[in-house]
This record gives structure tokens, sequence and C-alpha cells, in this order.
């Protein structure tokens, strides 16, 4: 299939060259930073001060949240303000996004400009950017290719706050102090300890030919997981074995040079190969073995197609997350 969309979200914190476009528009300086970080001669300009917007609504979300008490006595006193700056978006300055059409391809680009800051939803992102791996992860042909980097310690701490502003800490207290199945820790004690890169890879295949307009269905499926091994160590196991014991599934387990394999067969024939590699803290999960071993060995990769090439370029090489299809 032909590439026709590429996005990514790259680090929010350093600044670039002013573009041309932005020089002659004098633009102010915050707009101008997040300007050079998209294609400003696209088919599609954007930019947006938010800090001046935020300001200026920062009043009516006190009014709209008295609002909401009148119009519900009973119901608990919601601090509108208060759920903006636990979210850390009052931390956002400006906004840039373009789309720019590179032959029978299309590059969007958004730019969020935080100020460096890693508070609320900016922290779940899971600090500075690294060079995006997943192109050389997928075989060659692959036609979406995502990755994402995540870190959820401060999670619990942004649904406390965000609970508090909504009247409702307490509850939402309780229910981060209970414990999680198998982990012996509870939920905040585990959310404080996941960070996470995933990359996933899947190809697609026409579906019925006999239709007029056949639509592509999916056809193999790799996924990367690094960094959650100790989760799969007190978890993962023991899930497939109740799964298994419940008739949900069969599952043959094998190990060889230090790497676990799992063969499922259920119903639902999604995932059938799980592969755990405690060495380099990986997890695999595979929609057959034939797809995960394109990925796992040597051979072509996506990095090296020809439309993968083209509809990257101009791309950032690193970041905090990236999706091409």
């Amino acid at each position: 299939m032909k590439p026709i969309y590429s996005s990514c979200v790259a680090a929010l914190f350093a600044l670039g060259i002013l573009p041309a476009a932005a020089q002659e528009l004098k633009l102010h300086p915050e707009l101008a930073a997040a300007a050079s970080k998209v294609d400003s001669t696209g088919s599609f300009f954007e930019v947006d001060l938010v800090r001046e917007d935020l300001d200026l609504l920062l009043p009516y979300a006190d009014l709209f949240g008295e609002f909401l008490q009148e119009l519900d006595e009973d119901a608990p006193e919601v601090d509108v303000r208060g759920m903006l700056v636990a979210s850390g978006l009052l931390d956002l300055s400006a906004v840039a996004k373009s789309n720019a059409r590179h032959e029978d391809s299309w590059l969007n680009k958004a730019y969020y400009a935080t100020g460096g800051s890693r508070k609320g939803l900016f922290s779940l992102l899971a600090g500075d950017s690294e060079a995006f791996r997943v192109a050389r992860m997928a075989h060659s042909g692959t036609d979406l290719a995502l990755e994402l980097r995540t870190d959820l310690f401060q999670l619990p701490g942004l649904i406390k706050s965000i609970g508090g502003a909504l009247g409702v800490a307490g509850e939402a207290g309780e229910e981060l102090a209970k414990e999680v199945d198998h982990l012996g820790m509870t939920i905040e004690e585990a959310l404080k300890r996941t960070a996470f890169t995933v990359q996933l890879a899947m190809s697609f295949q026409l579906g019925d030919e006999s239709e007029a307009d056949p639509l592509p269905m999916p056809k193999d499926l790799v996924c990367r997981i690094d960094g959650m091994t100790w989760f799969w160590n007190k978890a993962g196991e023991a899930w497939l074995e109740e799964s298994e014991s419940e008739g949900v599934l069969d599952m043959t387990r094998s190990e060889s040079d230090g790497m676990v394999t799992y063969s499922l067969t259920s119903e639902e024939e999604v995932i059938e190969v799980i592969v755990v590699e405690p060495a380099t803290d990986t997890i695999w999960l595979s929609t057959s073995a034939e797809a995960l071993k394109r990925s796992m060995e040597q051979g072509p990769r996506l990095a090296d197609d020809p439309e993968f090439q083209a509809t990257w370029e101009g791309m950032p090489e690193s970041g905090n997350a990236m999706a091409y299809v």
C-alpha cells in the first residue's frame, strides 16, 4: 500500500532556526520558535499563541465552576481552574501545525511549546526525546508503524489533583490504593513503576476482491514493548495460566537462548505468539510466528523502503511519539 500519512510528536523543549517566512512576518518570538518546528510553506500552516488565550479564559473557568454548583447543590464542588493547573495545560504557550504535500504523500506536523514543563499530561511523555527505532524494527513493506515512549510515574499525582478539583479526591485515592492481582502492589505503586517504549508494525491486505472496492484488512501485526518485563514476570504468565485453566486459550511454553516463548491458540486468534527477553527487558507480541521472525531477524527493513524514505524526508528523527501510515 502507498504511504499516505505520517506524523510526529517531537521533543518540545529545543528551539530551532527561524524559517524565512516567520522572519518576514515578524512573528511573536514564541510563535516564531514554534513555527520553526513545522513546514511554514506547506498547504496548511497555523500558529497560535495559546498562552494569551488561556489568560483570557481563566476568569470564565471560575464562573463555570460556580455555574455547575448552582445546577446541582449536592454535586461536588468543581474547581475548573485547579483542573487546568493539574493538567499542565496552563504551561502551554504556543502551538504550530502544518500540512505539506510531498508527491503522493502528506506530512502533518504539530508542535506544542511548553517551555520545558513536564507537569500534568506532559509528564506522560517519557523525558527527553530519543531516536525513533520502529522503522528499523518493522520489516520492509509495513503499512503502519507507530512508536510511543511514556512514563506513568506522575500519573497517580495527576489523578489525585484532578480528583481534588472535581471534589472526589477521596474516591480517587481509594481506587489507587486497591491492590492489583498477582503484582503484590497497589495501583498507585504499579503506575509509579511503569515506564515503557512501545513499537507497533502492521501490514494490510485487500479484503474480498469480489467487492467493487475491497477494504484493506489487517494481515500481520508485531508489537515490541521495552521496559515491562517486571510486570510480565509478576502477572503476565499467571494471567495466561488462568485463561488456559478457564478454557479461554491453549498455551505452549518453551524456553531457549534466554527467551521464553508462549504459543497461543484461542477462538479470537488475535495474538498467537508472545516472546519475553529478560536480558533486553523486551516483550514481543505477534499475530504469527512468521511475522515475528521477520521483525526479530535480519532482513529488509521499513527504513530502507523508498516509499518510507520519501514520506519521512524532513521529519524529525527523534521524539516521544511518531506515526506512519
